[in-house]
């Protein structure tokens, strides 16, 4: 914004025509307030207009709060505010006690989530005033209603504007920043109004050095500023936590955290995206969140079927936060430890060995496999815990994302098994559990988090670059997971049974007809959907005629009786698998040429696909129907 120019010295630079001209402007000069005082003090009216305009900010916040945990950095931030830890780099240590402070002594709200949420929208409500005092100040004292009303009009657009909205509903640190910036912009622009003429020609004519009283306040100024920051190693001293980051205890770590040498340099960039037209109620169907529960119940998804004392490595950024703020400051499901594997792998790890005293750690920090030096691989750490090397006890182990690094080692001794949204590490060694008493266990462990996680976030609400969106996307590919496991082994251990073939084809379906391309692989996908129909028909079982056991009428849908049940598998066997013959990839595939010469025995040779065509086309439109079902936001 443009500051306008000074309407006293616009009236100066231009001399007057005649004395009668000279004598009405000096006279308008002798009753005009003096220039250096304009807009200082503020009116009863323009204190009841702030007002006015904080409350209605505030509840316009309020009301599209997060009722929970927020994505991104919010749940680790709270999580730390709640135990005064120490938060990812440069650390926050202002923000964590202030939120501490206000949650705790706060007398309403009804969890340390919606309480920090809640700060959020105080600091951008300060902001917001701010803006508004500042504007005040900016412009030129004539029309009090138009400067007031052009200043609340400003102030009110810059709280609701997308981003800053969007941060004012969440636990973050921005809104904290918003608060402080407005008000070094207000109390610049009140410096200078203040400035005079007689204090400009004394600091001009005036030779004197800078006072030892006044070089040590501004000494005293700069090194408050920096004062929070002795927090961190006091928490981290005398309240260490297992999960807050770094080594802060001594001067080179606090250094090496306050510059954020765990992320690499400072990153400021601006988008080339240009603002939206000011839509307000568009921006509160985007910034509403007050019905979102999707990323506290995803956590309590991930946590709660997990069995007493379990070990939980985590590898996805999501899952860390929110599963944090669940357990340090909500108090849930201590029992189970916690760690994050990408922390494993920096130096100051091996300060926080003490943190996790239920596991053993065969080096200071998580190497890849073959590196030289005192760090452990995957492999050498599951050894010791469960494998070969491990007590009697031994705890059960968890993967919430995806590993560190490629481990030949322990691909050789170890793999993964699905569980819910989890995977579980197991022995080779060790012989697995048998096909039904597995899948019993996991029909428990799939029914808590239906329960959990009743509904997933609508994808017409939540696009790629939201947290929410990374949920659906999560609880599709391990659906996926867990059904190609599921159709491996009943093909290896029990492949007449009809009941399990069914099932396993029921999360590909879903995929196939609903999901967006970013939850699946087609060329894994479409194959292993087509081998689950092809299964079925092989089955010397029948299946039985009182209950459908497909996804829906979609599935051999050109079979005329819809109870022939094998037909119907044996149609969408064809179908499927004449669209993953189509696939980019496909022919790379070993299996290729056998599946092809079944398909093109009923099904003649398709046109051959454009660039661009996308077999998926009416499954897709298929989803629309799907998508009406989802409008409604997630319960509690």
């Amino acid at each position: 914004m443009r500051r306008r120019k000074d309407p006293y010295a616009a009236v100066h630079a231009v001399p007057p025509a005649d004395a009668a001209s000279r004598d009405a402007i000096h006279k308008s000069d002798s009753n005009a307030p003096p220039p250096t005082q304009c807009n200082a003090a503020l009116s009863a009216g323009d204190l009841v207009v702030m007002a006015l305009l904080a409350l209605w900010t505030l509840l316009g916040y309020t009301m599209t709060l997060y009722p929970s945990v927020a994505g991104g950095d919010s749940g680790e931030l709270v999580a730390e505010s709640c135990h005064l830890g120490v938060s990812h780099p440069p650390g926050y240590p202002l923000f964590n006690m202030a939120v501490h402070i206000f949650t705790r002594f706060l007398p309403f709200g009804e969890t340390p989530a919606w309480k920090a949420n809640f700060f959020s929208a105080v600091c951008d409500t300060v902001a917001v005033m701010f803006i508004y005092l500042s504007l005040l100040l900016w412009m030129a004292p004539t029309g009090w209603t138009g400067r007031r009303a052009a200043a609340f009009t400003a102030a009110a657009l810059f709280a609701f504007s997308p981003l800053i909205w969007t941060y004012a509903v969440g636990a973050e640190v921005f809104a904290f920043n918003n608060a402080f910036a407005a008000l070094l912009l207000y109390l610049l622009l009140r410096y200078t109004r203040y400035q005079d003429i007689s204090s400009a020609l004394w600091g001009a004519f005036t030779r004197r050095t800078l006072w030892w009283r006044e070089l040590a306040q501004f000494t005293g100024a700069f090194v408050s500023g920096l004062m929070p920051y002795i927090y961190m190693p006091i928490t981290a001293i005398w309240n260490p936590q297992p999960g807050s980051w770094g080594d802060v205890t001594t001067l080179s770590g606090l250094i090496h955290h306050i510059r954020r040498a765990d992320y690499g340099t400072f990153r400021l960039y601006a988008s080339n995206e240009a603002n939206e037209a000011i839509q307000i109620w568009r921006w509160h169907e985007l910034c509403n969140q007050s019905q979102a529960f999707y990323i506290r119940n995803y956590a309590q998804a991930l946590l709660d079927p997990l069995p007493q004392n379990a070990v939980l490595f985590v590898n996805f950024d999501l899952q860390w936060t929110s599963l944090r703020y669940l357990q340090r400051c909500e108090l849930r499901r201590q029992d189970v430890t916690i760690l994050n594997l990408s922390m494993m792998t920096y130096n100051w790890f091996a300060t926080k060995h003490t943190n996790y005293p239920n596991l053993q750690f065969p080096g200071s920090r998580l190497v890849p496999f073959g590196s030289v030096g005192d760090g452990f691989s995957m492999a050498r750490l599951l050894d010791v815990n469960i494998g070969h090397l491990a007590p009697r006890k031994r705890a059960r182990i968890f993967l919430g994302g995806k590993l560190s690094y490629s481990d030949q080692d322990f691909n050789k001794k170890y793999t993964l098994v699905p569980f819910g949204l989890l995977d579980e590490f197991k022995s080779l060694s060790v012989p697995s559990q048998p096909l039904k008493p597995w899948y019993s266990s996991q029909q428990k462990v799939r029914a808590i988090i239906r329960e959990r996680l009743p509904v997933l976030p609508p994808e017409e609400l939540y696009n790629d670059e939201t947290w929410e969106w990374t949920i659906a996307r999560d609880h599709g590919m391990k659906e996926l997971n867990w059904a190609t496991y599921l159709l491996e082994r009943t093909i290896a251990e029990d492949p007449e049974n009809l009941s399990l073939l069914s099932e396993a084809a029921k999360p590909m379906e879903v995929s196939y007809q609903f999901e967006p391309p970013q939850f699946w692989n087609p060329a894994a996908n479409l194959k292993n959907l087509g081998l689950a129909y092809a299964q079925m028909v092989k089955s010397n079982q029948e299946f039985s005629v009182s209950k459908d056991p497909f996804l829906n009428d979609v599935v051999g849908k050109g079979v005329t009786d819809s109870t022939r049940f094998k037909d119907r598998a044996s149609a969408r066997m064809l179908e499927v698998w004449d669209a993953w013959l189509r696939v980019p990839g496909a022919k790379q595939d070993p299996g290729y040429e056998a599946i092809e010469g079944v398909v093109r025995k009923f099904v003649p040779t398709s046109v051959e696909a454009q660039p661009g065509d996308n077999p998926r086309k009416q499954s897709q439109r298929r989803r629309k129907k799907k998508s009406a079902k989802t409008k409604k936001r997630g319960k509690k």
